[in-house]
C-alpha cells in the first residue's frame, strides 16, 4: 500500500512539491492549521508535546485494557492468541488503522512544518521508525517491547540524525549506520535470550 501511495502521490503530482500556504499568504489552507508550527509551555514545540501526548495515550491503553493485553498477545504469539479466545484478525485491523490514522497525523504535521506536500517525503522513514522500535527494545519477533522504549530509540536516531547532519554525512552513509544499528540491536536480543 505504501508504494501503491507513493506512486500515486508522484503520477499526480509529478514529483514536484504542493505548497502549503495560509489564507493570509494567499493559500488555501486556513490559519489554525499553522498551529503546529509554535512553541508552547515554556519553548516546548507543539508536534514534541504531541508526540509526548500520543506515547501516553498508547502506552495507558496497552497497559491498562484488554485490548492492549490483546495486543501483546497477537504480536506474541498468534495462535494462543487465538485459541484464547482474542479476536486475532480484528485486533490486526484496529492496530493497523491506528497505525495509519497516527501516520497520518505526522504526515499532516511534516507538511506544516515544511510548509508543502511532496510525493517524496518520508522515503526513508519506514528504516528510522523500525530502528526506533527495535534500538528502544522492541523485538521483531513479537511480543516484547514498549513505548517507552520505542520513544528512547525514536529520541536516540534523532540525535544521531542530528549529529550526522551536522557533521555533513552523506544520506548513503546515514542509511548504513542505521541498518547497522539494527542489525546491532538485533543480535542483542537474540544473545540475551540464549544467555
Amino acid at each position: 500500500m505504501m508504494s501503491f501511495a507513493r506512486g500515486l502521490a508522484r503520477l499526480l503530482f509529478g514529483g514536484i512539491a504542493v505548497p502549503l500556504l495560509g489564507v493570509s499568504m494567499g493559500g488555501n489552507a486556513p490559519e489554525s492549521a499553522f498551529f503546529f508550527e509554535q512553541r508552547i509551555l515554556g519553548g516546548i514545540p507543539v508536534p514534541a508535546l504531541m508526540m509526548f501526548l500520543v506515547a501516553l495515550l498508547a502506552a495507558l491503553l496497552l497497559r491498562f485494557t484488554a485490548f492492549g493485553r490483546h495486543v501483546y498477545a497477537v504480536g506474541g504469539n498468534a495462535i494462543a492468541a487465538r485459541l484464547s479466545g482474542v479476536r486475532v484478525d480484528m485486533t490486526k485491523i484496529i492496530v493497523f488503522s491506528i497505525c495509519g490514522a497516527l501516520t497520518a497525523l505526522a504526515a499532516f504535521m511534516q507538511a506544516i512544518q515544511l510548509h508543502q506536500g511532496a510525493p517524496n517525503d518520508g522515503i526513508a522513514y519506514e528504516l528510522t521508525a523500525i530502528a526506533a522500535v527495535v534500538i528502544g527494545g522492541t523485538s521483531l519477533q513479537g511480543g516484547i517491547g514498549s513505548i517507552v522504549g520505542s520513544v528512547a530509540g525514536a529520541w536516540m536516531l534523532g540525535m544521531i540524525d542530528n549529529i550526522l547532519n551536522l557533521n555533513n554525512v552523506e544520506s548513503d552513509v546515514q542509511l548504513l549506520i542505521k541498518g547497522g544499528l539494527i542489525v546491532a540491536a538485533v543480535a542483542l536480543q537474540r544473545l540475551q535470550r540464549r544467555a
